[in-house]
């Protein structure tokens, strides 16, 4: 399990940088996407696309992991 979680972080890292920077807001530092939107003078809407299209780009870079209990 720990070599997911690094795994996990090393598949952040690889995102494009305005992914990667709502991904490490979001989830690293538990802000909001309206918090993230303030924060990156962008809209939240905009905020969510991108946390949408971030994750679906880190389930294919970690599809072969297990992550099951």
């Amino acid at each position: 399990r720990q070599m997911c979680i690094r795994d996990r972080y090393a598949a952040v890292q690889t995102l494009p940088q305005k992914y990667r920077e709502v991904i490490l807001l979001r989830f690293y530092q538990d802000l909001t996407a309206p918090e993230i939107a303030e924060i990156l003078h962008q809209a939240t809407g905009t905020i969510y696309h991108k946390l949408t299209r971030a994750q679906e780009m880190l389930k294919k870079r970690l599809e072969r992991c297990d992550f099951g209990g």
